[in-house]
C-alpha cells in the first residue's frame, strides 16, 4: 500500500468518526430538548412567565440604550448596568429551583427592585454616558419594563403557591 492510500484511509476513518460525533451530538441534542421541555411544561404558569422573560432580559443587555452625535456620526452606548441584568436573570432562573422556598419571593423581588432603582437613577440622572446632547434610546425603557415584570411575576408566583 502507498503512502497516499495510508492517508486516505485514515481521512476516510476520520471523516466517519466526525460524521458519527455530529449524529450523536443531535441525537443528544434532541433528548435533552425534549427533557426540558417536558420540565417547562410542568411548571406553573408565573414561573413559565418568569423563563419566558429572559428574552427581553437578553434584549435590555444587548441593545443601546443611549447615542451621541460626535464627528459627523453617531454611537450608541450600552447600559453601564447591564452585566447586572444578566445577574437578576441568573437570579430569577436559579429560584425557579427554591420556588416553594419561603426565602425566594423576598429575595427575587429584592434582587429586582434594586436593580429598577439603579437603572431609574442612571436613566433619570442622565447617567448613562457623559458625551455632550446623549439621547437616551427607546430601548433604555426595557431597563425599567423587565425587573417591575419580574417583580410583579414573583409576587403573583408566590401567591399562585399559597392557593
Amino acid at each position: 500500500m502507498t503512502v497516499f492510500g495510508i492517508i486516505l484511509d485514515y481521512a476516510r476513518e476520520l471523516f466517519d468518526m466526525l460524521v458519527s460525533l455530529a449524529g450523536f451530538v443531535v441525537r443528544k441534542t434532541g433528548e435533552y430538548t425534549i427533557i426540558a421541555w417536558e420540565w417547562f411544561k410542568d411548571l406553573p404558569l408565573p414561573e413559565e412567565l418568569i423563563l419566558v422573560n429572559a428574552f427581553p432580559a437578553v434584549c435590555a443587555v444587548i441593545f443601546p440604550a443611549a447615542r451621541f452625535y460626535i464627528f459627523e456620526s453617531w454611537y450608541e452606548v450600552n447600559n453601564p448596568i447591564a452585566v447586572w441584568m444578566i445577574g437578576v436573570g441568573f437570579v430569577m432562573f436559579v429560584t425557579v429551583f427554591f420556588r416553594e422556598r419561603i426565602w425566594a419571593a423576598p429575595a427575587r423581588v429584592g434582587v429586582c427592585a434594586y436593580y429598577l432603582g439603579w437603572a431609574l437613577y442612571i436613566g433619570i440622572g442622565g447617567h448613562i454616558t457623559k458625551a455632550e446632547g446623549a439621547v437616551i434610546t427607546g430601548f433604555y425603557v426595557l431597563n425599567y419594563i423587565v425587573p417591575s415584570v419580574y417583580i410583579g411575576l414573583s409576587v403573583l408566583s408566590r401567591v399562585w403557591m399559597r392557593r
